[in-house]
């Protein structure tokens, strides 16, 4: 068994040691962009020796112009085919398909092609895959809320080795949300906050002790996804939601300890305590971004309930103060973005999310 190497490392040297002098080699004029981007625990750094059992090992993406993907595409797949090595660093460059999940998986052959697992795209095709999006018009605001953040990240994740086209340059205009964007799904993220802001004391007072502990679970995820927000970082699907808030948030050496204690609190007047602590926690980071005025993070009773909490309509209010887009400043039904929106709950008592949905798409 060969030592692990992360994924990241072993392709960025995969590619100077072998796909570079190829290149050079056999096409010496063509116009390329190369990188080890998209989709993968190995994009995002997240591999390990676990997880190089399918779609792992020495492999990339290669980027042709529109009017060169045609004509270049298949002529540099058959020249990888027969002039790749066998293996890299002892990692197969050859693959086979395995089942619906395993599959793509590195088979070392000595013999005959390669069957390699590089991706060919125009700069268009990689982003229609990824965003379904036409990159030749600016995305409009509607436009990024119907990107889902995983699509976005993996859209923007890896490193690009090589660059005659520009993809860098094309993909960085999606590296974050436009301010506008961004405070808009932060106000909507506060409301989803204030929602459940004493439901698991409610019930827990109640005696439903599983009921507590699932809202104090949902409420915990909330409060992670708008530290996501505050730090300008795409969230992650579920696998490595708590993976990335450890490894790239620095919120999390504050958050992640207190968060913890949260869930494993028998008493629900206790977590509500520490729960109120965390809020607070936003609220100051809120504070340090500067786009508002400063709020007050001090501890209320809910409605003389008993219940500590925060005033979190101060931070709602402010922030669609400081949002220019009319459309989103004024937004009645406030459903974010499609990420906030599979997560909504009901936000008043007039008005059902069946409702709200139905006039959106009118």
């Amino acid at each position: 068994m060969p030592t692990f190497i992360p994924g990241r490392e072993l392709n960025e040297s995969f590619y100077f040691d072998v796909i570079e002098p190829l290149m050079k080699e056999h096409f010496p004029d063509l116009k390329y962009s190369a990188g080890f981007v998209g989709h993968g625990s190995d994009v995002l750094g997240f591999d390990s020796p676990k997880l190089i059992d399918h779609n792992w090992g020495p492999h990339g993406h290669l980027f042709f112009r529109e009017e060169d993907y045609i004509e270049y595409k298949d002529k540099v797949d058959q020249m990888l085919r027969k002039h790749l090595p066998y293996s890299y660093k002892e990692f197969s460059t050859n693959f086979e398909e395995g089942d619906i999940y395993l599959k793509d998986k590195p088979k070392l052959i000595k013999s005959g092609e390669v069957n390699h697992l590089f991706r060919f795209w125009t700069i268009q095709s990689y982003f229609t895959h990824y965003l379904g999006f036409d990159i030749r018009k600016a995305p409009s605001f509607r436009d990024w809320l119907l990107f889902p953040q995983q699509s976005l990240l993996e859209a923007t994740s890896g490193k690009v080795f090589h660059d005659d086209l520009d993809f860098e340059k094309v993909r960085s205009l999606f590296a974050y949300y436009p301010d506008d964007i961004w405070k808009y799904m932060m106000r909507v993220q506060w409301g989803k906050i204030n929602h459940e802001l004493q439901m698991q004391a409610r019930s827990g007072e109640e005696g439903d002790e599983l009921g507590s502990m699932i809202v104090t679970a949902r409420t915990i995820f909330k409060i992670i996804f708008m530290c996501f927000l505050m730090e300008r970082t795409y969230v992650p699907y579920s696998k490595w939601f708590g993976t990335a808030f450890h490894s790239w948030l620095k919120s999390s050496k504050t958050m992640e300890p207190l968060l913890l204690s949260i869930l494993h609190e028998k008493d629900w007047m206790k977590r509500q305590k520490l729960l109120v602590t965390a809020y607070q926690e936003l609220g100051t980071m809120h504070n340090a971004l500067g786009i508002t005025e400063e709020i007050s993070t001090e501890v209320t009773d809910y409605f003389g309930r008993g219940y500590p909490v925060i005033d979190i309509l101060p931070f709602i209010n402010a922030l669609i103060d400081s949002i220019s887009v009319e459309e989103l400043k004024n937004s009645k039904y406030n459903l974010g973005s499609i990420d906030q929106f599979i997560d909504h709950a009901r936000i008043n008592h007039t008005e059902y999310v069946y409702t709200e949905f139905k006039d959106v798409i009118k």
